[in-house]
């Protein structure tokens, strides 16, 4: 999607290339309102981070995701996918943050990146 701009008599046409909605903590308003703007966007890269405490809500929230990717535009959820979407998924448990990172392409394909941060060593540095 191309939004323009006219400023001081010149005319700018924007593009918005990376559209990103964060989310304290996971709820089934993501569904209601983050998830949907996210996937209308004309971005190439819509970006999702929230947080999780159990599997299920990780589970639950990538297979959403993925139900919009890869598929016949007659069979998406939404209108068709245009980009990639990043799915940052976070909980902590004592002195260890976990995060999660999903990718999806509108092929079809997922990738998968874990990681940790020793929360400690973090506020250290800070």
């Amino acid at each position: 999607m191309i939004y323009q701009l006219i400023f001081h008599g010149i005319r700018w046409d924007l593009r918005i290339l990376v559209a990103i909605e964060h989310e304290n903590a996971y709820s089934q308003d993501i569904y209601r309102d983050e998830l949907p703007k996210l996937l209308a966007s004309g971005a190439q890269l819509k970006v999702l981070i929230t947080y999780v405490k159990r599997m299920r809500e990780e589970t639950d929230l990538v297979g959403r995701i993925k139900g919009n990717y890869g598929k016949p535009k007659r069979e998406q959820k939404t209108r068709q996918v245009i980009g990639e979407f990043l799915l940052l998924l976070g909980d902590s448990e004592g002195s260890q943050a976990r995060w999660r990172a999903y990718i999806f392409h509108p092929s079809g394909k997922l990738g998968h990146i874990k990681a940790r941060t020793d929360l400690k060593k973090l506020t250290d540095v800070i």
